[in-house]
C-alpha cells in the first residue's frame, strides 16, 4: 500500500471505472427495449408490502425472470458478459 493518499487516488480510479462501466451497459439497447417505469416498480413493491405470504425475491417483469434464469445457468458469468459487451 501506499499510504492513504495513494490509496484515494486508487480508489478514485476504480469508482471511476465502475461509474464508466454501469453508464455504458445501461446504454445498452437491451436497456431500453425492456425497461420499467418507476410506477411499474412502485405498483410491484406496493403488492409485496401487503403480500401477507411475501416470497424471498421477485423480479420485477418477464424480461428480468429470463435474466436471472439465464445467470443462474451461467455460473462464471462468460456468457453474461459476452451479451452485454455485444454491440
Amino acid at each position: 500500500m501506499g499510504g492513504i493518499e495513494h490509496d484515494q487516488k486508487d480508489l478514485q480510479q476504480i469508482c471511476n471505472s465502475l461509474k464508466e462501466s454501469i453508464e455504458r451497459r445501461l446504454k445498452h439497447p437491451i436497456f431500453n427495449e425492456h425497461g420499467q417505469t418507476a410506477k411499474e416498480i412502485a405498483n410491484l413493491i406496493y403488492e409485496i408490502v401487503y403480500d401477507p405470504n411475501p416470497k424471498l425475491r421477485y423480479q420485477t417483469s418477464a424480461f428480468a425472470r429470463s435474466l436471472v434464469a439465464d445467470k443462474l445457468k451461467d455460473f462464471d458469468g462468460e456468457i453474461f458478459k459476452k451479451q452485454m459487451l455485444a454491440p
